[in-house]
């Protein structure tokens, strides 16, 4: 609907709807409805969620970690500066609530097992992430070629833009 609108140069829909799109790249225009989601889904936790404190912390943390993620994905900002600070931010979000825990009380019985799940299957998929960027890392410097090059490993190219073929549709 946003990149139509803007295409129709609807002057009504431009000034109700800047702040909204103003802030980030063109190529991720929707990126400010999604920090509004963000938002009210951190807010909603304590609501939905009133009498787990455990569960609360989990699910905050899971909506800012997806959310940080899909940040350092996408890379949103127009100034780079902006994304680094706004990964940082997050990722000390997370770390702030993750030694809040340490003042909550204990979890027992069936919820100590749950939990317990959950910290192995993170724990999990830390040592597989952290696996995957050392073989990738090591593969890296075994096959050095320029960066960027098109013999570079492809996880590793700096991915060029083209701005018309991804602007086409829009007008």
């Amino acid at each position: 609907l946003a990149p139509r609108m803007v295409a129709k140069n609807d002057e009504g829909f431009l000034m109700s709807s800047r702040f909204l799109f103003v802030r980030f790249r063109p190529e991720v225009w929707w990126w400010g409805s999604l920090l509004l989601l963000r938002g009210l889904l951190i807010s909603m936790v304590p609501v939905i969620i009133s009498n787990d404190t455990w569960l609360q912390m989990l699910s905050m943390l899971t909506v800012i970690c997806a959310g940080t993620a899909l940040q350092l994905h996408y890379w949103p900002w127009k100034v780079p500066m902006l994304n680094l600070a706004d990964g940082a931010i997050n990722i000390i979000m997370m770390l702030t609530l993750s030694t809040a825990s340490g003042f909550m009380e204990p979890v027992q019985g069936q919820k100590a097992k749950l939990h317990e799940a959950i910290l192995v299957t993170e724990v999990l998929s830390l040592y597989v992430v952290v696996g995957a960027l050392t073989m990738i890392t090591s593969l890296a410097i075994c096959f050095k070629s320029p960066m960027g090059s098109s013999t570079d490993l492809f996880q590793l190219r700096c991915r060029r833009v083209n701005i018309q073929k991804r602007t086409r549709h829009l007008m």
